[in-house]
């Protein structure tokens, strides 16, 4: 790494990040930039704006409160305890995020076997299966 420094991953990231983008330019800013005024003069573009830019602040504040109770916790246990669990809590990282997707819908989904659970607990199965497509259900989902 010494010998080259950082320009291999500035290399890296001019090839296949800035490049591509310097080709949709031109497209994005022809004809006069009418199709940003489109896209901003759709009145759906703010209402999804303003959903995603929540969703992600919401999930990344769970995933911070959530993950700062796990490193104090790691902090206290020993250190061959410690070596263990972060073992245990990097495996989800292993798997795809669609496979992580698909378990989320296994296990909360309409047919899921949380939801079949809480409804033999007396729960509406059609509406605790459909909480993981809402807004906050996604924010659970996404703070994994």
């Amino acid at each position: 790494m010494r010998r080259f420094g950082a320009w291999p991953a500035w290399a890296f990231m001019a090839l296949f990040f800035a490049v591509p983008l310097a080709a949709l330019l031109p497209e994005a800013f022809g004809e006069g930039g009418r199709a940003f005024g489109r896209l901003f003069g759709n009145p759906l573009f703010f209402g999804a704006l303003r959903n995603t830019l929540g969703l992600g602040l919401a999930a990344g504040a769970i995933s911070a409160l959530v993950d700062t109770c796990i490193a104090i916790e790691l902090a206290r246990q020993p250190e061959g305890r410690r070596q263990w669990m972060m073992t245990l809590l990097g495996l989800p990282l292993a798997f795809s995020g669609l496979v992580i997707a698909y378990g989320f819908i296994l296990a909360f989904g309409r047919a899921g076997f949380v939801t079949q659970l809480l409804a033999g607990l007396g729960a509406d199965p059609a509406v605790i299966g459909s909480w993981i497509y809402s807004v906050s259900g996604l924010g659970f989902a996404y703070a994994y």
